[in-house]
């Protein structure tokens, strides 16, 4: 991993310039992944990811029937080895990075090597020390400026992973994602979007017409958010 490395500056590579995109079939399930974890269903089939145990749920997209598979690791593991393992599998991360799941990076105590794992446990505790390092400074930095760094954190929608990290760093709740949803896109993303609009002249009723929203009062909603933190 390179020094200094946490989750705001790391890149979840792409596949390699000049390098073909190789898929690994699930052997039970019906979707394929690639060789940086990216996940192809079959015609018919929909996924989708829970954001509290980061469990991947399947289902048909005519239908009601859906199935729980378990970890989003543990699937795209299995399918890249052509094996099948337990759901509670321990997984490392070479890099130390939890959400770069390529195939290259991702290990699994008893099936790969014990000095691989080693090194990637040290990796990942160095990498979630400069994470959590990372948001303490930006939590001063707010805290000086009256801002609530939990409002600031949800509305980035962090992966599981990391949420349960920063939960155990300070105590609970710490970044967890607020109540409130947009009606597409992130959180962050409909924050800058309502920002823009606003900037470029455009007035509440007009905004909010654009972005499909039920209300004006949603574009209010955002807006406060929006000056709260675009100087962060």
């Amino acid at each position: 991993m390179t020094e200094g490395s946490h989750f705001f500056n790391t890149l979840i590579p792409g596949i390699p310039e000049g390098e073909e995109e190789v898929l690994y079939r699930h052997l039970e399930y019906p979707f394929s992944v690639n060789q940086i974890g990216a996940i192809y269903y079959d015609e018919g089939y929909e996924g989708s990811m829970s954001r509290r145990n980061n469990q991947l749920k399947i289902n048909r997209k005519k239908g009601v029937d859906a199935l729980v598979l378990g970890r989003k690791e543990r699937l795209i593991y299995e399918s890249y080895h052509q094996i099948t393992i337990s759901n509670r599998s321990n997984f490392y991360y070479k890099d130390g990075n939890p959400s770069n799941v390529a195939k290259n990076n991702l290990l699994v105590r008893g099936h790969d090597d014990q000095k691989l794992i080693d090194e990637a446990h040290n990796n990942y505790n160095t990498f979630l020390q400069n994470t959590m390092a990372y948001m303490d400074e930006k939590d001063a930095k707010m805290n000086e400026r009256n801002i609530t760094p939990k409002n600031y954190w949800s509305l980035l929608e962090l992966p599981v992973w990391l949420i349960k990290v920063r939960d155990a760093w300070h105590g609970k709740d710490q970044c967890r994602p607020i109540s409130h949803k947009a009606p597409t896109g992130t959180k962050y993303d409909r924050m800058l979007e309502v920002g823009k609009l606003y900037g470029l002249g455009y007035s509440k009723s007009a905004i909010a017409k654009e972005l499909g929203f039920n209300s004006p009062m949603l574009v209010t909603y955002w807006l406060d958010k929006y000056n709260l933190f675009k100087d962060i």
